[in-house]
């Protein structure tokens, strides 16, 4: 269950229809943080909505330390957008960098810039101008090409262990066969999930989250499921009937 924070402010793109073309960019322990965040959006006219998960336990059983997630979420073609400003914003206040990267080495600023996706378009610009200040500057046509490399490899998707869809395609067969639903509907799930999912990248843009043999093991569980609940059925039935 999400809620929309602040409606008044929150909701910057005209068109609700748009509402579901909407992906999320980033997420925040702390409302404060990530009205501080949109800021920078709201300067370039850059849609965008916040959504604040509820906690499903009650603060005096967990404790408050555990916060609700707040996601902010940008149409897929603006994340482009967005991380050029953000790393232009701190490219520009050089003053204002990331301390956690303070004691990087060149080693590991050069790995920082080869894995984007784990970190932030801030932190990426912090680790260039690190880089420079250290006398080690990478050329933009490297940068942009550890990019590119990275890309290629996330979206040719994840490869899971593969005692997981064993694991889920047995769950189909006997969960189906003996009419399980606590066995069936997660076999369902994984089996879409392995077969159709999808992730984002940090350009915006849409790729199976899994490669492609296990998109085929995906379909294979999701149709052993559904044929071996049926024929489940169709076996008990006959038994009770006969």
């Amino acid at each position: 269950m999400t809620d929309i924070l602040d409606n008044d402010f929150i909701e910057k793109h005209p068109d609700d229809s748009s509402d579901e073309k909407l992906e999320t960019y980033r997420m925040f322990t702390h409302e404060s943080i990530a009205l501080d965040f949109v800021s920078i959006l709201d300067e370039n006219k850059i849609p965008y909505k916040l959504e604040k998960g509820q906690d499903l336990l009650d603060g005096a059983i967990i404790g408050n330390s555990i916060r609700p997630h707040i996601a902010l979420k940008i149409l897929p073609e603006d994340f482009l957008k967005v991380n050029e400003l953000l790393q232009k914003d701190i490219e520009n206040q050089p003053g204002e960098q990331f301390g956690i990267l303070e004691g990087f080495s060149k080693e590991e600023l050069v790995d920082l810039l080869t894995n984007p996706d784990e970190w932030s378009p801030e932190a990426i610009a912090t680790a260039k101008v690190r880089l420079q200040q250290m006398g080690e500057p990478l050329d933009d046509q490297y940068i942009k090409n550890l990019k590119e490399n990275r890309l290629n490899e996330l979206r040719k998707g994840k490869e899971p262990h593969m005692a997981w869809p064993i694991f889920y395609f047995a769950l189909a067969i006997l969960g189906g066969f003996l009419i399980q639903f606590l066995a069936i509907i997660p076999a369902l799930g994984m089996g879409w999930y392995y077969w159709k999912g999808k992730s984002v990248d940090f350009e915006g843009k849409k790729y199976f989250t899994f490669e492609k043999n296990t998109r085929q093991y995906g379909l294979i569980i999701f149709i052993s499921a559904i044929g071996a609940t049926l024929l489940g059925f169709i076996w008990w039935t006959y038994l009770i009937n006969y």
